[in-house]
Parts: structure tokens; sequence; C-alpha cells
């Protein structure tokens, strides 16, 4: 049992790394085409993270329901790439 609890900690602890890696990006990108990061909150329970409104959606209503064309995905994609660099940890698209 202290080997299944050390192993459940050790993996919050990662998840909780990861997050604040993910924090630390967002909270450097600026750009008129990325969602704007406000703050977050690494108090357990309430992890979390704020961002600016979108009025259209996140990216997956956007991508998915309004299904824009693979022209406009491949411009999109190449935009990010362009303005972050081909080995950028951006992976949204």
């Amino acid at each position: 049992m202290c080997t299944t609890q050390s192993a459940s900690h050790d993996l919050q602890e990662e998840v909780i790394k990861g997050f604040v890696r993910e924090i630390e990006m967002m909270a450097k990108l600026r750009h008129p085409n990325i969602l704007e990061f406000v703050c977050a909150s690494l108090e357990p329970p309430e992890i979390c993270v704020v961002t600016a409104f979108m009025d259209r959606g996140s990216m997956n209503d956007v991508i998915h329901k309004d299904r824009p064309s693979w022209d406009l995905k491949i411009r999109m994609a190449k935009e990010v790439r362009s303005t972050y660099g081909p080995s950028s940890r951006v992976m949204w698209l």
C-alpha cells in the first residue's frame, strides 16, 4: 500500500510540474491568434487556468463545429509554426 501511495504522490507531482510548465509557456505567448492567459490557481482542489473569453468557443469548437476548410487549418498551423518555430512546444493544432 505504501508503494501505491508513493507512486500516486509521484504521479500527482509530475502532473503539477507539467501543469506549471504549461502555465509558464502560456504566460509568455503573445499573439493576436493565441488565447490570452490571465492567471492560474495551483491550490488543490482548485487547480485551474483562467484565460480570456473566446466568443467563438474553444479551438475544438472552431475546428469541429464551424468546419473550416483544410486550407484554413493549414494556414493556421503554418502561422503558429512561423511565429513560434518548429521546435516549439505549442501543440494545439
